[in-house]
């Protein structure tokens, strides 16, 4: 049986920072490993800004997650902006059909204003190096690609379910 977690939880683990999210006890479809990316996709600039936010007090202006501006961040917002019709059906699909009842126009600055939130909460000081170490090595890749080797590492043990950090189906059943 998949399990659902909470929406401010799961957004935090699309936004790839957050180690694990509340899980909730309303069964619910699950995402395949492309609906995952594209979520994760589809918030990474918040998340890259929300990162830098939190570890602002602890690396140096130059910082590649510190950035607001330029080609690395650019490149992500771009990507984003083209990712957000199907990461909002993939969330469609996980808050089930009859959604929240909000205008899909609203849902964007909604997911963007519970993915910084989550990741200001999560994020701790000690952290901060490893997360710019790991956007570093991450920047010279296109955003899809990156955002799909988080979520194949946020899911190592290789199954579906919850094992991971992020509610994957099983092959087929996406």
């Amino acid at each position: 049986m998949n399990t659902r977690i909470g929406i401010p939880a799961a957004l935090a683990l699309w936004a790839g920072m957050a180690a694990t999210g509340a899980q909730a006890a309303v069964p619910t479809a699950c995402v395949s490993q492309a609906e995952a990316s594209t979520l994760l996709l589809a918030v990474a600039p918040d998340a890259i800004k929300a990162a830098g936010t939190a570890c602002g007090a602890v690396l140096p202006p130059g910082a590649l997650i510190r950035q607001t501006r330029g080609p690395f961040i650019e490149k992500y917002r771009s990507a984003a902006d083209g990712a957000w019709s199907g990461a909002q059906a993939a969330l469609g699909k996980l808050i089930g059909d009859q959604g929240i009842g909000l205008d899909p126009s609203m849902m964007r600055p909604l997911v963007s204003a519970l993915v910084v939130t989550a990741l200001g909460l999560k994020i701790k000081p000690a952290d901060c190096t490893k997360i710019d170490r790991a956007v570093t090595l991450l920047a010279p890749l296109p955003p899809a690609n990156a955002a799909e080797l988080f979520v194949m590492f946020a899911n190592a043990d290789g199954k579906a379910g919850r094992k991971g950090m992020i509610s994957l189906c099983l092959a087929g059943k996406s």
